[in-house]
């Protein structure tokens, strides 16, 4: 069996240990993918209720910041593959 070909990717999700988003890059990075964590913990909001309303409405600074700052990553890291996680809290122009 032949590996995929290597490839830097950006990986976008909750990067905490246990967690299957961790699981899954750990299991690429053992196929020889170069990954770039782009860890979403750091973005929750400390609030259930704030949590509760992004899921439904993603509005707001925070949301505006996990954008921006992503774009700003993959400008700075050129990678060759983005993987999304549970993508809710990107607008379609990000993704774009």
């Amino acid at each position: 069996m032949s590996l995929p070909r290597k490839r830097r990717i950006l990986y976008i999700g909750n990067m905490d240990s246990g967690m299957t988003s961790a699981q899954r890059a750990k299991a690429l990075a053992r196929l020889g993918q170069d990954i770039i964590p782009f860890n979403l913990r750091s973005y929750h909001p400390r609030s259930r209720l704030v949590a509760r309303i992004r899921y439904y409405a993603p509005v707001g600074p925070l949301i505006r910041r996990v954008n921006r700052d992503l774009i700003d990553e993959v400008r700075r890291q050129r990678p060759d593959v983005v993987w999304f996680e549970k993508p809710i809290v990107f607008t379609p122009a990000t993704v774009r």
